[in-house]
């Protein structure tokens, strides 16, 4: 299961590890609206950081395991994330 961290503009995913000792990588996977899946990433732990995301952009992301012999799973339930704009607090200075 994918989640994200809100209230970020990156992308912080993380999700369960495997349970098979086999798995030694997750490779990351990123689509737009109804685009097609795009590799943007691997992950020797369970988590990435998408550090190339857009603001305001809404992408579906999706992660796979993979074995010493580089066969790789099914991509896992997908998830959809939107990435917020970018919030500037600028402090009150007064004299």
């Amino acid at each position: 299961m994918l989640k994200d961290t809100p209230g970020s503009p990156l992308v912080f995913l993380d999700w369960t590890p495997a349970d098979s000792g086999k798995v030694v990588g997750h490779r990351i996977y990123r689509a737009e609206a109804a685009g097609a899946w795009q590799p943007i990433g691997a992950s020797f732990e369970p988590g990435y950081v998408d550090l190339t995301a857009t603001v305001l952009h809404t992408y579906r992301y999706a992660v796979s395991a993979y074995v010493d012999t580089g066969q790789e799973s099914a991509l896992c339930q997908p998830v959809n994330i939107g990435v917020p704009g970018i919030r500037t607090f600028l402090p009150l200075v007064t004299r």
